[in-house]
């Protein structure tokens, strides 16, 4: 629905979106403001221009009245990956633009089946994705029913050696989700995307069916949440694409370095699902380790 009224009148209390940061954090504030927004019988608007808009098949109102949510008042969470009840505590008859990144599924999960009818991709993304598929089938003589797809995403770029926290997935804890895939399914194809290819494709454990993306990041998406089951790294992108796909999900259950600026805001019971299974690496233990020897030795 599209909003062109000059002073954005409705009949309900309306919730902005708000969107900053990358791909995946748009898809977290579109869906946590989308679920506050339903569970208090209140109007979603985003801008018409909005990227998410050309990617998905969301149907809520669309506003070219830009004014309007500048005008509300802004209800800003504590953290960003730790849930905040007190976000959902406001008059439901007001209006209000929510922020910032709020990457928590509690915002949103009792209405999951109404957000994934929102986050559809659009035909074109994927027929596109479709067809890699494909291609990916015919290369390997299978058929889709007798192969299992698992979908890896591996963040590197800005992720490496950057100053808030964030911990990069190391090869050892790739091989251990591989390893885990490998161990309970047959057939098993993994499907690789990643922003550091060069080191993903060194990285990857070797003796494995594994074939690599490296298209939009639209695409890229699309193409994994096709998959029957994920391995995340770091980063919103890895917990969309997995979200989408609905299958097992394995996550790296150290994304921070401890005492950071990262590991003081996120918490994982409130980022991640508890049916999904985190998998730690050596430098976990060795982090503890020091930490526990350091303590003791004052």
């Amino acid at each position: 629905m599209l909003d062109n009224s000059p002073r954005g009148k409705f009949n309900e209390g309306v919730l902005c979106a708000e969107f900053v940061g990358g791909f995946g954090n748009h898809i977290f504030q579109f869906a946590s403001t989308f679920g506050i927004a339903k569970s208090k019988n209140m109007t979603v608007i985003i801008k018409s221009d909005s990227f998410l808009s050309k990617v998905f098949k969301i149907n809520v109102t669309f506003s070219k009245n830009e004014k309007f949510c500048k005008q509300q008042k802004s209800r800003n969470e504590k953290y960003p990956a730790t849930y905040d009840p007190s976000l959902r505590q406001f008059n439901s008859s007001n209006s209000f633009r929510l922020g910032t990144y709020l990457q928590s599924w509690k915002y949103f999960d009792e209405h999951e089946n109404a957000l994934r009818n929102h986050l559809t991709f659009r035909g074109h993304i994927i027929k596109t994705a479709t067809n890699i598929i494909k291609q990916i089938l015919t290369k390997y003589s299978i058929s889709r029913a007798n192969v299992t797809l698992v979908g890896v995403h591996i963040r590197r770029g800005d992720m490496v050696n950057n100053k808030q926290g964030f911990a990069v997935a190391t090869p050892e804890y790739l091989s251990k989700a591989v390893d885990y895939f490998l161990n309970k399914y047959k057939n098993v194809i993994f499907i690789v995307a990643s922003n550091g290819l060069e080191w993903a494709k060194q990285n990857m454990p070797g003796n494995i069916r594994v074939e690599y993306v490296h298209e939009k990041r639209t695409i890229d998406m699309a193409t994994l949440s096709s998959c029957d089951h994920t391995i995340m790294t770091v980063g919103t992108f890895s917990w969309w694409c997995a979200w989408l796909a609905g299958g097992e999900v394995v996550y790296f259950s150290r994304p921070a370095v401890k005492g950071t600026w990262w590991d003081k805001r996120i918490n994982m019971r409130d980022h991640f699902y508890s049916h999904w299974i985190g998998f730690r690496d050596s430098l976990y233990y060795l982090s503890n380790y020091l930490e526990e020897a350091l303590t003791t030795s004052f």
